[in-house]
């Protein structure tokens, strides 16, 4: 169950999503989790999500513990597939962090756990039009559980030697799927800033079909650009960006220092005057310089950085241009 976090005066209001844990159909405890207190992980190597998950088991004729619990993240949009985020998170019942996750007098309170869901960088920009996309104040996702829950029981030994403690695992435990609500001002102004989604290509392309006249090597060649920017390896990104538009200039059959808008007005019939052609040109003119003098580039730190950027981003809708203004086969 999950009620929409509100707000009033811009100020956001906490509201606890739950989730059953259910043994049959006999609720043995709940998830909660409260979207507010979700936050990034700055210090990881990757882009983290930490999500604080209480975990309340209900103690009934036996004591119950959570042995072990495996989450991931989904979206939950209103039409079309669910899409997984990032990878799966896991929680140990007796680790050194919170103590054993036993049960415990309904009322007593949920111990606090914390599930770490790490995303990759398409997952983080998924993740983004999610929110940026949604036609209300809060994006849906959810948490998928897989959960061993155990029962602890005292058994009586042989030869009158007391009894012991003994540990069952429980056949088919399951957990509610956890739907979360995430208001779309908390991602913007607290999770997006601090997972670095700030320092990120905030981009989409339709990259050409690989049965079309470009061919299908522009999405590897392109990936290796995206690659080297995510490293930080400013200028082999700029030169990866240089073999992208070699390769579209060598599918376009160019004739020795033809241009690549001069070869697409004659596809098009069209003046070399039409605006379209002389936007292509100047664009185009300039990334070729770009590219081809990166071996020449001396700038260092926020300067490097920036036209990394810049090219990584002109080639990548350039290519959408000239693929849609060639158009199918």
């Amino acid at each position: 169950m999950a009620a929409s976090p509100s707000s009033a005066a811009g100020i956001l209001v906490s509201v606890i999503h739950e989730s059953s844990i259910l043994l049959q159909s006999t609720r043995v405890g709940l998830l909660r989790v409260d979207p507010l207190q979700i936050r990034a992980d700055t210090e990881a190597s990757r882009p983290t999500l930490v999500f604080p998950l209480g975990v309340e088991l209900y103690k009934g004729e036996n004591d119950l513990f959570l042995d072990r619990l495996e989450a991931f993240l989904t979206t939950r949009p209103a039409t079309g597939p669910r899409k997984r985020l990032g990878l799966a998170g896991t929680i140990s019942g007796t680790g050194g962090q919170h103590g054993l996750l036993n049960s415990q007098p309904q009322g007593a309170g949920p111990v606090q756990t914390q599930l770490r869901i790490e995303l990759l960088g398409e997952d983080l920009r998924l993740l983004d039009e999610l929110v940026q996309g949604t036609a209300g104040t809060v994006a849906e996702l959810s948490l998928v559980f897989d959960l061993r829950i155990c029962m602890i029981r005292e058994v009586v030994l042989d030869n009158a030697r007391g009894t012991a403690l003994d540990v069952l695992p429980l056949a088919s435990p399951k957990a509610e799927e956890l739907q979360i609500q995430l208001p779309c001002d908390f991602w913007a102004r607290q999770l997006a800033p601090a997972l670095g989604h700030d320092r990120y290509r905030l981009i989409a392309v339709k990259v050409p079909a690989p049965e079309g006249p470009l061919g299908d090597g522009v999405v590897p060649l392109f990936d290796a650009a995206s690659r080297a920017y995510d490293a930080a390896e400013w200028r082999e990104s700029i030169q990866k960006c240089r073999d992208v538009r070699h390769y579209v200039e060598q599918h376009l059959e160019l004739q020795e220092k033809e241009h690549v808008a001069t070869a697409i007005a004659q596809r098009l019939s069209v003046e070399p005057d039409d605006a379209r052609i002389k936007f292509l040109d100047a664009t185009w003119q300039a990334l070729a310089g770009l590219t081809s003098d990166a071996h020449h580039l001396d700038s260092i730190g926020r300067l490097e950085a920036a036209t990394a950027h810049a090219a990584l981003l002109v080639t990548a809708t350039m290519v959408q241009h000239v693929g849609e203004l060639v158009g199918p086969p």
